[in-house]
């Protein structure tokens, strides 16, 4: 009966409540016989209740309320035990409803602590089982809260994780998009910014990271996390100018990844050195929104500097050596980064994570996609890098 209930209603079995009588059908002597001709059977899905206080939750997260944090995270709680029951499935002037107001309601969980942690153990127990394949393998993913010397941003975690394959526990920092929330909903995240996160992994400039999306079933379209690997071996730009260790090769490929990937924001704490390397590291950054081809990419090249925080610093280095010698380091470090190549590389693999993602993005001037978006980030990026290589060989 529970099957031909199921074809009739998609209410799947282990989740019908079925009433004959005013009572639950199982406890009725005779179940079927005792049905005549004409009767009626009350099929319900047995998390109706909870469908009710989930649409509670969101209509006090759409009023003007002070705790709309806390009300969001429960219809985001609801929403997962609703949807891994199938119930908007059966009720389709309920998933309507759904539809149209759960991804604002779930925005406001996008800093949620222990969302961000549910997410990041779905993601690399996902990629632990694809690794995996039918051996078996042990998982470990344990968190803990951020050092102290990483960013203040309230929504970020330390996970502990180790997949098949790997024979020691990596460390990973784990944080919301640079739009994330903090103590407010969540906005888009900016596409360009996924992008300059697997490009500056690829040139060595920035660690390894994952692109992270929020679990299957919290219903959200502006949440992404970004989990970079620490191997403790990151200096701070603010204790390298602390030892007077600033070099030029520093704060040339600095103003270099300025200039080409229009990042900013990088303060003394969100930029640094590899250790035991004069190689420029970025940990944090700002994706600017003000995107062009520069109509004089030898005047910019010579006025840009990383961040007003520390320019007197930089002054100090750049006067210490003359043109020629700036432009020889600039031409190094984008031979040496093998631009070009990587630029395409980290376009490929972007795509290939963006697959399948229910996201949205945050949507610039005239791109009506993020299709469209990162097509015109990547000529703009190559037609900059390209004016940029002819004057660089042009002066040697």
């Amino acid at each position: 009966m529970k099957k031909l209930i199921e074809s009739v209603t998609y209410i799947p079995s282990d989740y019908q409540q079925i009433q004959f009588r005013g009572e639950d059908l199982p406890v009725v002597e005779r179940p079927i016989q005792d049905i005549k001709f004409g009767e009626e059977i009350v099929v319900q899905h047995t998390h109706l209740p909870w469908y009710f206080k989930y649409k509670e939750c969101v209509e006090l997260v759409l009023k003007q309320r002070s705790d709309k944090g806390e009300n969001a995270r429960d219809a985001v709680r609801y929403h997962e035990v609703l949807m891994k029951s199938g119930f908007f499935d059966v009720y389709l002037q309920f998933d309507d409803y759904r539809k149209q107001k759960h991804s604002e309601v779930a925005s406001w969980t996008d800093g949620d602590i222990n969302l961000i942690r549910d997410a990041a153990e779905q993601y690399f127990h996902r990629l632990h089982d694809l690794k995996r394949g039918s051996q078996e393998s042990d998982f470990i993913c344990n968190f803990e809260d951020k050092d102290l010397e990483l960013d203040g941003r309230s929504t970020s975690t330390l996970a502990f994780v180790r997949i098949h394959g790997e024979d020691l526990v990596s460390k990973y920092y784990i944080k919301c998009h640079h739009f994330g929330p903090d103590k407010s909903w969540g906005h888009p995240p900016d596409i360009n910014e996924l992008y300059c996160y697997k490009l500056m992994e690829l040139i060595g400039v920035g660690p390894k990271c994952h692109i992270v999306t929020p679990i299957i079933n919290s219903g959200t379209k502006t949440s992404v996390y970004i989990a970079t690997n620490w191997e403790d071996n990151f200096e701070l730009m603010e204790q390298v100018i602390r030892e007077n260790s600033l070099t030029a090769d520093m704060v040339v490929q600095l103003v270099l990844l300025r200039l080409l990937l229009f990042i900013a924001d990088l303060h003394l704490q969100n930029c640094g050195v590899w250790k035991g390397t004069i190689n420029t590291a970025i940990v944090d950054f700002e994706p600017k929104n003000e995107i062009t081809i520069h109509d004089d990419i030898k005047a910019e090249f010579f006025t840009t500097f990383p961040h007003p925080e520390w320019k007197e610093e930089f002054k100090e280095v750049k006067n210490q050596l003359d043109d020629n010698s700036w432009l020889k380091i600039a031409k190094q470090n984008l031979d040496k980064w093998d631009l070009s190549r990587k630029i395409e590389l980290a376009q490929e693999q972007l795509e290939e994570i963006l697959k399948g993602m229910e996201l949205g993005f945050e949507k610039r001037k005239l791109c009506y996609s993020p299709t469209d978006q990162l097509k015109e980030y990547f000529d703009i990026l190559n037609k900059n890098l390209e004016n940029l290589q002819v004057f660089l060989n042009s002066t040697s």
